[in-house]
Order: C-alpha cells, then sequence, then structure tokens
C-alpha cells in the first residue's frame, strides 16, 4: 500500500472484502448477503460473472431483498463508502485505485471481463492488509492468481468449501499451493466477515445491543464459531493467532456481562 493511499484511509478503517464467483455465484451471494448484519463497517467489491442485463437490472435488488446493506452497480471514479457493496458491470473491469473505483477495459483475463483476478490484483496493490479476498462457486480458475496477490500483500484469504459449492472449480483452484487463511462453508462466511471486519477497531461505538438477552445470544454464536475456525486453523500460525486474541476478548466480555448478572440467587 502507497503512503499516500494509507494517509486517505481512515485511522483504523475496517477491513475492505472483495469476491469472486461465477457459477451458482447468485444463490451463493444471496446467502451471503443474508447473513450480514446491516450495522456491517466494511465495503465489499463483487466479480461476477453473469450478463450485463442481470447486473443493471435485478442483481443488486435480490442482494438487497435477502440482505441488508445497499448493493450498487459501480461508477468510475466514485469513492468507496463503508457499509456498501458495490458489483462490477459486465464487459467492465473492476479496479480499487485507492480510496475510489474504477472500471476498465482492458483485456480478458482467463476468458472474461470483469475478471476476479484484475479486482483482487488491484485491491492487494491499494489496500494491502486491509484486503480480504473471498472466492465463492465457479468453474475453472479465474481468482487463483489474485487471491494469492492478496495474501502476498499481507491480506487475509477466505474460499469456499469446494466440496460444498455449487461448482468447486475456483475455489479448488484457489487453493493449490496456496495455504488459505479459511475453507468454510458458504454459512460461516458472512459471520466470520463481520468478525474479521470489526477487529480493526470500535466501530460499532454509538450503536447499543438491543437488550442483555441479545448480547448473550450474540456471544453464543461467537464463541462456536470461534472453536470451529481456531480447530480448522491450528497449521496457520497467523490465523491461529488472531483467533487466540479474540477467543481472550471473547472471554473478557463474558466475565463482564457475568459482573453484570451478579452471582446466582440461592434458593430460600
Amino acid at each position: 500500500m502507497s503512503p499516500e493511499v494509507e494517509r486517505d484511509l481512515p485511522e483504523m478503517a475496517p477491513s475492505f472484502v472483495v469476491v469472486g464467483t461465477s457459477s451458482g455465484g447468485v444463490a451463493a451471494l444471496k446467502r451471503l448477503f443474508k447473513d450480514l448484519p446491516a450495522d456491517f463497517p466494511g465495503a465489499i467489491m463483487i466479480v461476477i460473472h453473469v450478463p450485463e442485463k442481470a447486473v443493471r437490472t435485478w442483481l443488486p435488488e435480490q442482494l438487497m431483498e435477502r440482505g441488508h446493506i445497499p448493493v450498487k452497480v459501480v461508477e468510475d471514479g466514485e469513492p468507496i463508502a463503508q457499509g456498501t457493496a458495490y458489483v462490477a458491470p459486465a464487459g467492465t473491469h473492476l479496479l480499487v485505485d485507492g480510496t475510489r473505483l474504477r472500471l476498465g477495459t482492458g483485456a480478458r483475463e482467463q476468458h472474461v471481463r470483469p475478471a476476479i483476478d484484475v479486482l483482487f490484483r488491484s485491491a492487494a496493490s491499494a489496500l494491502g492488509r486491509r484486503a480480504i479476498g473471498v472466492i465463492l462457486t465457479g468453474m475453472l480458475s479465474d481468482g487463483a492468481i489474485g487471491l494469492r496477490a492478496i495474501r502476498d500483500a499481507g491480506g487475509i484469504t477466505i474460499v469456499q468449501n469446494p466440496d460444498e459449492a455449487e461448482e468447486g472449480d475456483m475455489p479448488r483452484n484457489a487453493m493449490v499451493g496456496l495455504d488459505v487463511d479459511y475453507c468454510l462453508e458458504l454459512g460461516e462466511i458472512g459471520p466470520l466477515l463481520d468478525l474479521l471486519v470489526r477487529r480493526a477497531g470500535p466501530h460499532k461505538e454509538g450503536i447499543l445491543e438491543t437488550g442483555l438477552a441479545s448480547a448473550v445470544r450474540l456471544m453464543k454464536d461467537r464463541a462456536q464459531l470461534l472453536a470451529k475456525l481456531y480447530a480448522q486453523s491450528r497449521g496457520n500460525p497467523k490465523t491461529a493467532g488472531f483467533l487466540r486474541a479474540e477467543i481472550a476478548a471473547l472471554q473478557q466480555n463474558i466475565e463482564e456481562v457475568a459482573v453484570l448478572i451478579g452471582p446466582p440467587r440461592r434458593e430460600t
């Protein structure tokens, strides 16, 4: 990441998520967006191989119907807004340029435009360690080179479990020779993204929990996810270290809730 871009990004800015998918991707994205909360603080950039008419007419609407965050088709040069998802127009490459999005008409890569690799490489260059790359269902190998670029830039790499994907080629090829941080079932990726993006700072400042019961339920869900991720991550020191810190933070949260509740009452 260049010093100029680093200065442009807000201090403690959350991570930026880039997602690539192809065959079966509409259904996969619907599920992913369903699992993201309305106050998701990150920005999401998406390349999906579907016809132009689908992108321009019904895809953003479909994702917003299933999810909680706004989705729009990218316009050249627009600034990246947190809490918003952007879809690349068909026939045009999507690139991250500092804190803005650009559209390009360069040569096809992997026989497609937009290409996942183009988006991921630009995100790796512009965002460095703040980039999170996600490869979902799809055929062939678009995204494999780009996901490696994100890893090399210090970002986080995630793939959908190819055994449960509608088309497992893209996530499977992305893992060839690359020790990805997470290989998860689709239903686990949304909660993980929320966890990863919020790690960068106090993005929920001013947003209150709806009640103690809700907080306890969320902590239970978080504990189950962390336990599963940690069991999977022991071969990856960077991932395991991050999860150990998250587990310690969760333990502190549980202790704070226990103080609020107080000791159990003795029956008389």
